[in-house]
């Protein structure tokens, strides 16, 4: 008995051990702690596992999006690249017809120049005349027909000049406005190249690919950059403007070559 037990002198070393007798948990205790860290450890287990299965099963469900959407991506990249393909032979194609259009009317503009240049000679020659008959004297100083040919001639010829000087003048404005449509076109011919080198990098882009980074932030629009549509009008109204400033060079040619047939 306890009380049997406080009769002994008990050494100062025992001290926690005599008072842990009066803190004795029963077997009854004993098993029922025992268990309750059983459930609690079964609980905790079970719902690990529910996790670990739902950890799983979204794992499962981001790989199918994302190769769905690396399906869709690629699609669009590659119906993209075709896109820009066809701008880019349109550019290119109305880059060489300006290019031809240019050295056409640039030949008609030397030729026109050369006919103007041709034209000073037979000035020269009336206006000799004429400075050669004005030396006649007293009654032979007849203003006579001859006379009236050569001031005739020589105003032809300078009104002749005149026109050449001005259908030279518009054929350069019109060649200005040729190379400036021609800057265009290869302006956006360029852009169009780097794009499609971009697009198609990206296009053969793998999950084992080297060189990927996260980029965070990359997927929010600027809504200062162009859209699908703005991006094609840009291109054709280049390529419109280009057709429009050859027409009007066509007709700049025909009129350099209705002045040297007049």
């Amino acid at each position: 008995a306890l009380s049997e037990l406080d009769s002994f002198k008990v050494p100062p070393v025992f001290a926690a051990a005599r008072n842990s007798l009066y803190t004795r948990y029963t077997p009854n205790d004993w098993s029922a702690s025992n268990q309750g860290n059983y459930l609690a450890s079964d609980k905790v287990r079970s719902g690990a596992e529910r996790l670990r299965f739902d950890t799983v099963r979204l794992c499962r469900e981001t790989d199918d999006k994302t190769k769905r959407s690396q399906s869709d991506v690629g699609k669009r990249l590659g119906e993209r690249i075709g896109d820009i393909t066809f701008w880019k032979t349109e550019l290119n194609h109305e880059t060489d017809n300006m290019i031809t259009e240019n050295n056409a009317l640039q030949e008609a503009k030397r030729i026109l120049e050369k006919a103007l240049q041709e034209t000073e000679n037979p000035l020269h020659i009336s206006q000799e005349c004429l400075y050669n008959r004005e030396k006649r004297q007293t009654i032979d100083l007849v203003h006579d027909n001859p006379e009236k040919e050569l001031i005739r001639e020589v105003d032809i010829i300078k009104r002749c000049q005149e026109r050449m000087r001005n259908t030279v003048e518009k054929a350069n404005v019109q060649l200005g406005l040729n190379r400036a449509a021609q800057h265009e076109l290869e302006k956006d011919s360029g852009d169009k190249f780097n794009a499609q080198n971009l697009d198609e990098n990206c296009h053969g882009l793998r999950n084992a690919s080297r060189g990927i980074a996260f980029h965070n932030g990359v997927q929010r629009i600027d809504n200062t950059v162009s859209v699908p549509e703005t991006w094609a009008r840009f291109s054709n109204d280049n390529v419109q403007r280009s057709q429009s400033e050859r027409a009007a060079s066509k007709q700049m040619r025909n009129e350099i070559e209705t002045v040297l047939n007049a």
